[in-house]
């Protein structure tokens, strides 16, 4: 009775932080859309939020997903022209960008223990703020903005790897796993429904949809791979409070 009690109390209190994180996640979605606007309404080429709700996908399991589906939807209604119908459909890139941990961790059995070695807590930090500074002098050096993107979106990649190999068992297998899930193929997987969701009703071309999916890819795989990364490495103080799930929910 009383574990039962406890139970059901555990998930009344982490759906309260999920509306809370919801909030969270629709002011700064809305934000990057209004002050770095791709050529898609509604599609920021620095997508911010994206950084909330895939780090909260492995400390709080499905409540991410929820996080990322209502924001999203949330976001789709309010700056696109795609109505409550479409919205609803839209909010599968941001639902698919948090299922990816989720799969990593049921399916693939990836641990989301990010807790590395003192060195590699310097290596990962560097990384993201070197990648998050390539981005920002993108913005305030448009000459070169296209170059020092792409070397914002290597550096994060390629330097996630490298910190990653020098790591030792599961340090190794959980970073490399959240290079996989929590980056490359969270950033695809929304970037699909995210991109084409527009051509599917309508509102822009086919090329027009291609050219958003490149942006929304390359915009997620910037912020995962810096501000994610950063929030990644809170996961040891995470552990020890209630938004921490062993459970979907």
């Amino acid at each position: 009775m009383t574990s039962s009690f406890m139970k059901d109390n555990m998930i009344l209190l982490r759906g309260i932080i999920a509306l809370i994180f919801t909030a969270v996640a629709t002011v700064v979605a809305i934000s990057a859309v209004v002050s770095l606007p791709s050529n898609m309404a509604g599609i920021s080429y620095l997508y911010i939020a994206a950084a909330i709700y895939v780090p909260l996908a492995y400390w709080m399991r499905g409540w991410g997903v929820v996080v990322g589906y209502v924001s999203c939807v949330i976001l789709g209604i309010l700056t696109t022209p795609l109505g409550i119908v479409g919205s609803l459909v839209w909010g599968l890139a941001d639902a698919s960008e948090a299922l990816m941990p989720i799969l990593a961790i049921y399916i693939f059995l990836i641990e989301p223990d990010f807790e590395p070695s003192p060195r590699g807590r310097i290596g990962f930090l560097l990384v993201a703020i070197i990648t998050f500074l390539l981005v920002i002098l993108s913005i305030v050096i448009p000459t070169f903005g296209n170059i020092l993107l792409f070397a914002s979106f290597t550096t994060g990649i390629a330097g996630i790897a490298l910190v990653a190999l020098f790591e030792k068992g599961k340090k190794r297998t959980n970073w490399i796993g959240f290079l996989i899930f929590g980056v490359l193929l969270a950033s695809f997987a929304s970037a699909i429904p995210g991109a084409f969701t527009f051509y599917l009703f309508n509102i822009s071309s086919f090329d027009g949809a291609i050219s958003a999916f490149y942006a929304w890819f390359v915009g997620d795989v910037i912020v995962l791979s810096s501000i994610g990364t950063i929030l990644m490495l809170l996961s040891p103080y995470v552990k020890k409070t209630p938004i921490w799930s062993k459970s979907l929910f």
